[in-house]
């Protein structure tokens, strides 16, 4: 049985983009360019869907169907907020949201919602079916394997993470990695990747960067052990045990230059303290 997605997004071309991106990857999709019509179907439907994924303004609608949201109160501004917030009272499923307004993340926020997308940004066809993917998985399997990773004995942690599948979703994978092989991790549109020595491509959870930061930091103090990673840049988390070179622009992980994290200069300062440069004094 395919899994089932709702889909608020009042532009019709992204709408039919959505549709054929998560029908290609085996879902059943429910799309609809209004909230309240959302809402009915899932009042009429037989089986709730696994996750929902809005839009935040409706905007792109005629004059007439706003008034007719607003009386039912959807206001134009908030419209996927109240949506989620009506279907969450039904049942708790994951939400992602994706807007054109970056402005919008503190409200949609009190909702926890389990990725926020900004439009413009994202690759419709890998990174929206990759997080829904992966909100799906945690969300249903959150006694067993929440968080996405578990640290272990002997400086190992073990990643909870989806690999391709057969046309019905992902798999789901546990790899353990050293913890001295990971070169940095950094949250982007939702996703944390995480980059490891020898690895081309990361590793991908939506446990947020701070939150696997404050977690790992937590369980290595409680094994006597260093967090040898730090924030070096806006939801980046470098293991600074593992940088080669830096810049007053970024942190490199080999002496090539291929494998390197942005740095911000408050964050330049602190690796400046951790590896101060050598002067050559004149005798």
């Amino acid at each position: 049985m395919k899994v089932k997605v709702l889909v608020f997004e009042d532009e019709p071309q992204l709408r039919s983009e959505l549709i054929r991106s998560l029908e290609g990857e085996g879902y059943e999709v429910l799309a609809f360019a209004l909230p309240s019509r959302a809402m009915e179907a899932l009042e009429e439907a037989d089986e709730f869907p696994k996750l929902a994924l809005l839009d935040i303004k409706l905007d792109n609608v005629s004059s007439d169907q706003l008034e007719a949201e607003r009386a039912k109160g959807f206001q134009p501004d908030t419209a996927g907020i109240e949506l989620a917030a009506r279907i969450l009272k039904q049942k708790r499923i994951p939400v992602i949201f994706m807007t054109g307004h970056p402005d919008q993340y503190k409200n949609a926020m009190v909702l926890q919602p389990s990725a926020f997308f900004v439009k413009g940004n994202i690759d419709y066809q890998v990174e929206v079916p990759r997080a829904i993917h992966l909100a799906i998985h945690n969300f249903e399997n959150a006694a067993e394997h929440q968080p996405d990773y578990k640290l272990i004995d002997q400086g190992k942690v073990c990643l909870n993470i989806s690999v391709p599948g057969n046309g019905e979703g992902p798999r789901f994978r546990r790899i353990i990695l050293e913890v001295d092989d990971i070169l940095y991790f950094a949250t982007q549109n939702g996703i944390t990747n995480v980059y490891v020595k020898g690895q081309e491509r990361p590793y991908s959870l939506t446990l947020p960067a701070i939150d696997l930061y404050r977690q790992m930091e937590e369980l290595l103090q409680a094994k006597n052990q260093t967090n040898p990673f730090r924030n070096i840049y806006r939801g980046c988390y470098a293991n600074i045990t593992n940088i080669k070179a830096y810049d007053s622009e970024c942190a490199y992980f080999d002496y090539q230059g291929k494998a390197f994290c942005y740095l911000n200069p408050a964050h330049y300062q602190l690796l400046s303290a951790y590896y101060p440069p050598f002067i050559n004094k004149a005798s």
